[in-house]
């Protein structure tokens, strides 16, 4: 154990005296801690500033009707009105045109 701590001092005093080794042994250190501060940072909360943002929202569900009960199942008005009761994204109900128009128009 008392080699392995020798060499480990050893080392140390090469990498000091030598600034070339010092500078490279700190960006090996630093460079990536940077990267994922940053990374963390970016994604740390994805829908922090979405209110503003809004997403045309087009419903062409037609529903289905079942013979044995005779229920009507329609899951894009429950998708409507649950994507509408967001307060994350604002979503605006429009037509297929319109919303087509506004995608070619950017």
């Amino acid at each position: 154990m008392r080699k392995l701590f020798s060499l480990i001092k050893r080392d140390f005093h090469h990498v000091w005296g030598n600034t070339i080794a010092l500078v490279v042994c700190v960006g090996m250190i630093v460079i990536p801690c940077f990267y994922a501060w940053f990374n963390i940072y970016s994604a740390w909360d994805p829908y922090g500033n979405t209110g503003n943002l809004k997403v045309a929202l087009v419903n062409s569900d037609e529903g289905y009707k079942t013979e044995v009960m005779g229920a009507n199942i329609n899951i894009g008005e429950r998708m409507v009105s649950e994507l509408q009761g967001s307060k994350k994204v604002d979503y605006v109900m429009t037509s297929k045109e319109k919303a087509l128009e506004g995608v070619r128009s950017g």
